[in-house]
């Protein structure tokens, strides 16, 4: 057994927290920024309460859900939009869904899924480079696939 067992290790000296904090606002993107060359933001934002929670999945969805949220946050938007693999897609008729229209969300928004699995999806709302995500489907149930898409 190592005689250092029991020896503390000095905590590292590390900046005051102050000095992380910048002191203007964080500059927003421009209109000129091309957002589909960026990495996306998810947000909970507008994230509807009352839907479905996560503590619904079983740890094994909850562990797929998560991945899915790891790779599409590793990718660009112009990725996630060519690639059928990662299952984006806008929804051309919000009416075709089965709960209604959050009131917080402006109705000018497009609601978009994304696949998690073949049974699990997401929902929420695509602004510049932020994923507002909506709502949690573990079965399906919002947009089953015989409704209209854009």
């Amino acid at each position: 057994m190592p005689k250092n067992k029991n020896k503390k290790i000095p905590a590292p000296n590390l900046p005051e927290i102050s000095s992380f904090v910048p002191n203007q606002p964080l500059k927003t993107l421009r209109d000129d920024v091309n957002h589909n060359k960026l990495m996306p933001h998810l947000s909970f934002h507008h994230f509807d309460e009352s839907s479905e929670c996560i503590s619904d999945w079983t740890s094994s969805e909850a562990k797929q859900l998560f991945a899915k949220l790891r790779q599409l946050s590793q990718t660009t938007w112009q990725e996630i939009l060519s690639s059928g693999g990662l299952g984006y897609k806008e929804i051309q008729n919000s009416g075709s869904l089965s709960r209604q229209w959050p009131a917080r969300l402006s109705t000018d928004c497009t609601m978009s899924e994304i696949r998690i699995s073949q049974k699990s999806r997401i929902f929420g709302v695509r602004r510049e480079r932020a994923f507002y995500l909506v709502w949690l489907d573990r079965n399906h149930e919002i947009l089953p696939e015989n409704k209209q898409r854009r």
